[in-house]
């Protein structure tokens, strides 16, 4: 098996995957492609397993095989492991340092991204992207619990940036994603009423018995601050809107 000339983007259809490609990367395997919802994970937790660890295992054998460097996402959930998804990005970084000095590797604890180019997740999308989608359309969102919980969100320009850095410099181990901030989901619904111009009031409904209440992660520079990244999606997703 011979190593790679040019970056080899897994998941290259996919939110972060599709940024990643437009960015300059050094040969490398980007592992981007698996499952990375909670949603998914609850609905059908067998396959999300079997594909993201086993993809992930092949991975890693081979890249111990050709000295490959590979760069895979992780999650900024891994602080809490109360979800299975958060479980199973916990799992990778494990199996990673299993491999040790065996293998160059980079794991990203993304924090909660966001951005346009996730029309295609459906209701496995972000939570600001979902509700940019209801509330230009009149629609309340729903908040689960009281809506006190928080997100460190960082815009979608502002992760691949960082990932394409680290990666031209050969950074190994694992490193966190995020702007260091944490926002209200109150706070989140007041933005995006500011940049349509609505004044919607949020549902509040019981959340799920797994759930995270916080995703406290490093900050790394960003261009993006979170009022202008909303007001760029909200404009982004009306624009789909208009093309549909």
């Amino acid at each position: 098996m011979k190593p790679l000339t040019a970056p080899l983007i897994l998941g290259r259809n996919g939110f972060i995957g599709r940024a990643l490609a437009q960015r300059d990367l050094p040969p490398a395997i980007y592992f981007f492609g698996s499952p990375s919802s909670n949603v998914l994970f609850d609905e059908d937790l067998d396959t999300c397993l079997r594909e993201t660890i086993d993809g992930f295992l092949s991975l890693l054998s081979r890249c111990r095989q050709t000295g490959e460097y590979l760069v895979y996402a992780s999650s900024a959930t891994v602080t809490n492991k109360n979800t299975s998804y958060a479980r199973c990005k916990a799992i990778l970084e494990e199996l990673h340092l299993a491999y040790g000095d065996d293998v160059r590797a980079l794991g990203v604890r993304i924090a909660a991204g966001y951005g346009p180019g996730e029309a295609h997740k459906g209701r496995y999308a972000s939570v600001i992207y979902q509700w940019c989608q209801q509330m230009s359309r009149g629609d309340r969102p729903a908040i689960y619990g009281d809506g006190s919980q928080t997100r460190d969100f960082i815009y979608i320009d502002d992760i691949a940036d960082t990932i394409a850095e680290y990666a031209r410099d050969g950074r190994t181990g694992i490193v966190e994603i995020g702007t260091g901030v944490n926002t209200s989901f109150r706070r989140i619904v007041a933005e995006i009423n500011a940049a349509l111009g609505s004044a919607l009031e949020p549902r509040y409904v019981p959340r799920p018995a797994q759930y995270v209440h916080e995703t406290p992660v490093s900050a790394v520079p960003c261009r993006i601050p979170l009022r202008e990244g909303i007001r760029r999606l909200c404009q982004a997703v009306v624009g789909e809107a208009v093309c549909a």
